[in-house]
């Protein structure tokens, strides 16, 4: 296809033409894939990521003036998609040996399955909401969204000394709970709570 050609079709797609961007999907989506799958050594995630990138592609239609500029808008969006992936799949690997090495200390086996994991870490939130309701509240946006004494006082119009006695409250109710190994295990390894050993101490 000729440059003069495919300026034309670049130009019907920030317009919006879908049967255009059929074109540049068709065009650019070997690029996008072997790049990314160069990278993940993955081709079904490969392929999610770069069907994500023309996605996005598409929902930024009218800001590609020029061949050059979507390329380089198609490479930066894979890239960033990998960078994504490769984050989260450390985290989760990173979170999972956290979980095999406190499986071991409390000779419980090896972690079995995700699921596992997910009804531990349900278990947690549903002995936090069973805590007094300004407790509760208190030691969630300590611990859950991580905001300072000081923040929070003035987010519900109390004192610090009182965010504080709240939170010592809420530590000294949820240990008795966490005593449980399953809970412990795994109001450890669940980063979406930043709970760490201090609270059982």
């Amino acid at each position: 296809m000729s440059g003069e050609n495919m300026d034309d079709i670049l130009e019907a797609f920030n317009r919006g033409d879908r049967a255009a961007f059929s074109v540049l999907f068709r065009t650019y989506f070997s690029m996008v894939f072997n790049y990314t799958n160069r990278l993940l050594r993955n081709p079904a995630e490969a392929e999610d990521i770069t069907s994500k990138t023309f996605l996005k592609c598409w929902n930024l239609r009218g800001n590609f003036k020029t061949r050059e500029n979507l390329i380089a808008f198609l490479h930066v969006t894979a890239k960033n998609a990998f960078m994504d992936e490769w984050r989260r799949n450390r985290m989760e690997s990173e979170k999972m040996k956290r979980l095999q090495e406190l499986s071991n200390e409390f000779n419980m086996g090896p972690v079995e399955t995700d699921s596992e994991t997910e009804r531990l870490i349900m278990k947690i939130y549903a002995e936090i909401d069973k805590l007094p309701e300004r407790c509760g509240e208190i030691f969630k946006l300590s611990y859950i969204e991580e905001m300072k004494n000081s923040e929070i006082a003035a987010l519900l119009g109390v004192s610090e000394k009182t965010v504080r006695n709240q939170t010592t409250l809420a530590r000294k109710l949820l240990r008795m709970k966490f005593l449980n190994k399953d809970l412990l295990i795994a109001a450890i390894i669940t980063g979406a709570l930043h709970i760490h050993w201090s609270l059982f101490a």
